[in-house]
């Protein structure tokens, strides 16, 4: 009979549990930790899984805890599911969002959905999955643990390393437990990351001598003899395997046992687990032993109703030789499921089956539990281990469960396409549209160039002319990705001449073409192409076409400075539905809307019109997190960042930025995180902070943009980086560099920005023709853009910096002041003020560099306060008494306005993502907005944020 293993004290742990029980200790009191636990099978990694997780429940942690299994390694969010307690039925309100995107239905073809530019629901999975972590903490401590990670889908490890990230914030104790071996790339970057992060990280080693013999003791109840425990060291130290030595030498009749002592004549049980583990099952009836050798080809666990299925006997019929494996220890209950005691007793039985044996078993399995209406997945799991080349069974399968993985975890669908392709016979015609979606699928995990190969091997074959089409766009694509621009347009023209398109379809690729040519940006083809799709799209009476031609030239619009009109055609950005598949060829219509409200929210943001873009951008962000659009939310959490800076609001910038770093991290490229750095970096410049400007910077650079526009905030922070070391020389050149690259391919909008400095710095070095070209440049897009306070002012004030007028730079200031910017208004007013000092006129030079002071205060703006205070006494100015006020570091009075909004709505009771909810935030940014206040307020977790609150309140 098998050692009672519950009733065995822990030997030879008390490091490690002396650490474990710091670690619940400290997320009891509200602090968060990690815990990883890595060693070999049979180690007793699980054992102090367990005892940590009834630590955490002494100490009133709310416990949930699952494992992974090897055969359940493809079932997306699989192990965290269970964890979690995610089921089909109803039960929460989030559990239940959950269950529908786990278990709802899934669009008949989603490769061909997610062709189409459809979203799949992998993101909004994570995201509800960490969010309701995040509730149950804010009802009090958590503890999350998973064991045998090495066998868990990569989704669920992707939630995991998320998780990792509450810790910081939250009263949560993450625990992992997984072997050395096997690795998969998605565990080494989890436990890197966990790590980086200050996860606890425990090697559990094999037990001594001494800890074996105590052990030992501790099985047997006696004292174990000399040759006895020599045996016993021969195992290398692994609890399992001496537990397992008793087992096997009790049931062999090896073993003399007295009242007082156990021992055995000779060391003559092999040394291997394996054959240990083998030689103690082997005393158990021949059918007991047969039926378990079946039981472990369906996994770790399963029902008795699948194991009765596959051994053809009813369950009254399996009952006898169960209850042996149970009374043996071998078996056990877990739910409605029965579990082999250890993941080593299944995968000696397993192995110990031949392998031409265990693939026929496998592929009898897949074929049972498909007759039996088991889930797609289930049945391709087996088919994978056990289905030969050409069949055809098991190649539908397998693309049925592709498409089940598909909209959740793509990646498990890219490896079950690939199983299929191999299970394809080279010259069959289906391959290629298998192949066809395995393209798609590695675009839609980030593995673009992996795919370059495949589309090419298709190109050599005759393909459908929308397939063709379809891969020729493709291609385009990654050369215009790798820089080769020319034979990207090449190739994006030879898609839209595939011999039998239809005349949609050549629209639709017209359109592809269009935005292809934004980046890098060449606005007179998009202008052409977009201009010639608008009007097919017309004759087709297609809105998709004139919803991608409205968006192209939308963006030459503001390109080119003109955001009036940019603001009109973007507004024309809308799609209800697009009911024919064979049109598709680019982005989705979902996806397309939202961009153009993306663009939207820009052009209102330039027009001045704050609160409308402010709302754009809100508006716009739920639907992009519904729909699990990560690039799309990526770019719009850049212009929440940018339209924060531009306002003034310059702390909650940074917040916004920090968040932005996270969503970064997840989605690789995407537009707009060279602006976002830019304009962390002006901030951190103005602010005093030349090297955290210079971190943003490096940022900005890592992000690889594709467009000039993109880099003008971050050069114009390099520019004034190098002027603040006294070097205006280089600061222009990098202006210059930046200008002529815009201008000269017809590209404005940047120049609002970049405009003045340039001025300014140009007139400094004496290229007064370059300070007067740049002016026109600016009074053009005032031009074209009337009434605009902000555009009008950065018009009057590059003439005054080019004219040194005085009164023209007071003009601008007071244009200014009708406007949403402040950064601007105080430059204005110093340059105002530095002219008409120079000019000899103190009295009027003042007032307005006291604005300019106060400003600079309201932004926290050091260093410009410190260069105006240095004006002043250079010029004569007189300053006053007035102590310039500091902003408080600490206390209610330093928390900005999303801070305070955030700490309210926390001290009410509610979880991080219902204040998510109510302030229309990223769950990131409430995370990063209570972290920050947390510390001004002097308090070490949210709990104690009820009392600060409520003397605010008093």
């Amino acid at each position: 009979m098998a050692v009672d293993r519950e009733r065995i004290p822990l030997v030879g742990r008390a490091a490690e549990m002396g650490q474990i029980e710091a670690l619940v200790a400290s997320v009891a009191e509200g602090d968060g930790r990690a815990l990883l636990l890595e060693g070999e099978a049979g180690i007793g990694k699980s054992r102090l899984v367990g005892e940590a997780m009834a630590i955490a429940s002494g100490r009133g942690l709310s416990v949930h805890r699952a494992r992974a299994e090897e055969l359940d390694s493809r079932r997306p969010f699989g192990a965290i599911a269970t964890c979690l307690g995610f089921t089909p039925g109803p039960t929460h309100v989030r559990r239940d969002e959950v269950a529908r995107l786990l278990f709802g239905d899934i669009p008949e073809s989603a490769a061909t959905f997610m062709a189409a530019g459809g979203s799949g629901t992998e993101f909004l999975l994570v995201e509800s999955m960490v969010a309701r972590v995040e509730e149950l903490c804010a009802e009090g401590p958590v503890a999350v643990a998973l064991d045998d990670l090495q066998w868990a889908d990569a989704a669920t490890l992707h939630v995991f390393h998320q998780l990792g990230r509450l810790v910081d914030d939250c009263p949560l104790f993450l625990c992992g437990a997984f072997r050395p071996a096997p690795r998969p790339p998605e565990l080494t970057r989890l436990v890197r990351g966990l790590a980086a992060r200050g996860a606890t990280t425990l090697t559990i080693p094999a037990l001594d001598p001494a800890a074996v013999t105590t052990l030992l003791s501790s099985v047997l109840g006696v004292e174990p003899g000399a040759t006895l425990v020599r045996q016993a060291t021969a195992t290398g130290g692994n609890p399992f395997y001496v537990t397992e030595l008793v087992g096997a030498l009790r049931a062999s009749g090896s073993m003399r046992e007295t009242a007082t002592s156990a021992e055995i004549d000779s060391v003559a049980l092999p040394s291997a687990l394996k054959l240990t583990v083998l030689l103690e099952l082997s005393f158990l009836s021949e059918p007991t032993q047969e039926l378990l050798r079946t039981a472990s080809v369906l996994g770790s666990t399963w029902t008795v109703r699948d194991l009765g299925l596959v051994a053809g006997q009813s369950p009254m019929a399996l009952a006898p030789a169960l209850r042996e494996a149970m009374a043996a220890g071998v078996l056990l209950e877990e739910g409605p499921r029965m579990a082999f005691r250890h993941d080593l007793l299944r995968e000696a039985l397993y192995e110990d089956v031949p392998r031409s044996l265990r693939m026929g078993m496998h592929l009898h399995v897949a074929q049972t539990l498909a007759g039996a209406g088991s889930s797609a997945l289930e049945v391709a799991e087996h088919y994978v281990r056990g289905a030969a080349r050409g069949d055809a069974a098991a190649l539908g399968w397998l693309r049925r469960a592709a498409d089940e993985a598909m909209l959740r975890a793509p990646a498990t669908a890219a490896e079950l396409l690939e199983r299929a392709l191999d299970l394809f016979e080279p010259a069959d015609p289906g391959r290629d549209a298998l192949m066809t979606d395995y393209l798609t699928c590695l675009e839609s995990i980030g593995r673009a160039p992996e795919g370059e190969a495949v589309a090419l091997d298709l190109l050599g074959r005759l393909q459908p002319p929308r397939t063709e089409a379809r891969l020729r766009m493709f291609l385009a694509r990654r050369m215009n990705i790798r820089g080769d621009t020319d034979k990207a347009h090449r190739m994006a023209a030879r898609a839209q001449a595939v011999d039998g398109l239809t005349p949609g379809q050549q629209a639709r690729i017209l359109c592809a073409r269009a935005l292809l040519a934004l980046f890098p940006p060449d606005l007179a083809r998009v202008e052409d192409l977009a201009g010639q799709a608008r009007l097919q799209g017309e004759a087709l009476d297609d809105e998709v076409t004139r919803a991608n031609a409205a968006y192209a030239l939308a963006t030459v619009a503001f390109n080119r400075g003109r955001y009036v009109e940019a603001r009109q055609r973007a507004e024309g950005v809308v799609v209800r539905n697009d009911d024919d598949p064979e049109l598709r060829v680019g982005i989705g219509w979902r996806h397309l809307n939202q961009a153009g409200r993306l663009l939207l929210c820009q052009s209102q943001l330039r027009l001045d019109e704050v609160d409308e873009a402010a709302e754009t951008l809100r508006t716009a962000l739920r639907t992009i997190r519904e729909h699990g659009y990560r690039g799309l939310q990526a770019s719009g959490q850049a212009l929440v960042v940018v339209q924060r800076y531009e306002v003034g609001d310059w702390e909650d910038a940074a917040t916004e930025f920090e968040t932005l770093t996270d969503l970064s991290a997840d989605v690789g490229q995407f537009w707009g995180l060279d602006l976002a750095a830019g304009a962390r970096a002006l901030m951190s410049l103005h602010r005093g902070d030349p090297q955290a400007a210079a971190d943003a910077l490096r940022i900005a650079t890592r992000s690889a943009s594709r467009g000039p526009i993109d880099r003008h905030l971050a050069t114009l922070a390099e520019a004034l980086l190098a002027e603040s070391t006294g070097s205006p020389g280089p600061a222009l050149a990098v202006l210059v560099e930046q200008w002529d690259g815009m201008v000269g391919g017809g590209v404005l909008a940047a120049s609002l920005n970049l405009g003045p400095d340039l001025v300014r710095l140009a007139r400094l070095a004496g290229d007064l023709d370059r300070a007067v070209d740049v002016c026109r440049v600016v009074e053009s897009i005032a031009a074209a853009n009337p009434g605009v306070a902000s555009i009008l002012g950065t018009a009057l004030r590059c003439r005054g910096l080019a004219d040194d007028d005085a009164d023209v730079l007071a003009q601008a200031a007071a244009v200014f002041r009708d406007g949403p910017r402040p950064l601007d208004l105080a430059r204005a007013c110093e340059d105002a003020g530095d002219a008409r000092a120079r000019a000899g006129d103190l009295t009027r030079a003042r007032p307005l560099f006291a604005e300019a002071v106060q400003v600079y205060e309201q932004l926290d703006a050091t260093w410009d306060i410190g260069r105006v205070r240095s004006r002043m006494r250079a010029l004569g100015v007189r300053q006053g008494s007035r102590e310039a006020r500091k902003r408080a570091s600490t206390g209610w009075e330093a928390l900005t306005r999303g801070e305070r909004a955030v700490v309210e709505l926390v001290a009410e009771g509610l979880s991080n993502p219902e204040v998510a909810e109510r302030l229309f935030l990223s769950r990131h940014t409430v995370k990063r907005h209570l972290s920050n206040a947390m510390i001004k307020l002097g308090v070490a977790s949210r709990m104690e944020l009820f009392r600060p609150t409520a003397r605010q309140d008093a």
